[in-house]
């Protein structure tokens, strides 16, 4: 038996959001090809137009070589490039580079590698091809089956060289009962059918992730869930061991183990944090420091849109300071997640 959540009719519902985010559940597509779906992006100040890719599909676990073909209106020196990945609205890959020096680069979540062959500087008007090797793994988190990736590259003088948008889809393939058949993660990352989750609540679970050397230890989190569409206070609580002058802070959230969303910033200072794909923002109010040994206390108010993309509505979330000496402060871990609230049943 499936119990939906109460939503609005306009997205998702916080319990169908458990399909598009929950690792645990649906962890990685095994075996099976992705679809590649190539457009230019340029606009009329941009020197080249992307004409061609091909292949046009890749095969998980293999080793593809891949041809970028496309025109430039003049002669470049040299290029930078930009490339960065999308999945439902959200960047989960992005990575800039010289774009005429051969690189190797780790996609997110051991997913593989992109072996760049760089362009032949300095490119001469006409035609121009980009050549690149692209190394999957057998098994990737299901949220990277389906993505829209932007390239884009300038000239060594800041004009627009190229823009290519390359967008990814499961091929209707077998896959090995190891994880999930691509066919199966449309249901998990297509945008266009799971866009946003509209309404409801998300529960808070905390945890303290410190170790020996972490000088404090997180004792408590208030209140234990947020509404969509309300402003949250939230108080955390602690203790530590020493007194601290100074700390920095760092928070990491991941969906499906891949990196969401990362924020460094002073930890005794007040600061407003834009959440990703509009999904809202932290009003960080910063510790008192100096902090005196014993307890702590940091209280910040959370702002979350009515509607978020599905996949944040399922997050691992590591918060960590450290002090201005470089010692561990303090470690937290918050997982959100759907509540149970019923507004009608559905059997399936």
């Amino acid at each position: 038996m499936m119990r939906f959540a109460k939503a609005s009719a306009a997205g998702l519902t916080l319990a169908n959001a458990e399909y598009v985010a929950d690792a645990a559940q649906q962890p990685d597509v095994t075996g099976g090809a992705l679809k590649l779906a190539y457009s230019d992006c340029g606009d009329g100040a941009t020197h080249g137009k992307f004409t061609s890719l091909s292949p046009t599909s890749v095969t998980l676990g293999n080793k593809t070589p891949l041809k970028g073909k496309g025109t430039i209106n003049e002669n470049i020196q040299a290029a930078t490039y930009e490339v960065e990945a999308k999945a439902l609205f959200v960047t989960v890959f992005k990575h800039s580079g010289d774009a005429c020096k051969a690189e190797s680069i780790k996609l997110p979540a051991g997913a593989g590698t992109i072996d760049m062959h760089g362009f032949k500087c300095p490119l001469a008007k006409g035609d121009v091809e980009l050549d690149l090797d692209l190394n999957l793994a057998g098994s990737i988190p299901a949220q990277l089956a389906r993505l829209t990736i932007d390239l884009k590259a300038k000239t060594n003088t800041g004009d627009k060289a190229l823009c290519a948008q390359i967008k990814t889809s499961p091929v209707n393939a077998k896959a090995s009962t190891g994880g999930l058949a691509l066919t199966d993660a449309m249901n998990v990352a297509d945008a266009d059918q799971q866009p946003e989750v509209t309404g409801g609540a998300l529960k808070l679970a905390y945890s303290d992730c410190g170790d020996a050397a972490t000088h404090g230890k997180f004792t408590s989190l208030s209140p234990t869930s947020v509404s969509l569409g309300n402003k949250t206070p939230l108080k955390g609580k602690g203790t530590i061991d020493e007194n601290i002058q100074a700390a920095t802070y760092e928070v990491d959230a991941k969906a499906l183990f891949v990196t969401v969303f990362k924020h460094s910033g002073d930890a005794c200072k007040a600061e407003s944090i834009k959440l990703p794909a509009g999904a809202g923002t932290i009003d960080m109010h910063g510790f008192k420091c100096p902090l005196a040994k014993g307890d702590v206390e940091l209280d910040l108010d959370l702002n979350l849109a009515g509607s978020i993309p599905a996949q944040l509505a399922r997050l691992t979330i590591d918060l960590k300071a450290k002090t201005n000496t470089g010692d561990k402060a303090l470690c937290a871990q918050i997982k959100t997640s759907p509540t149970t609230e019923v507004n009608q049943e559905v059997v399936v």
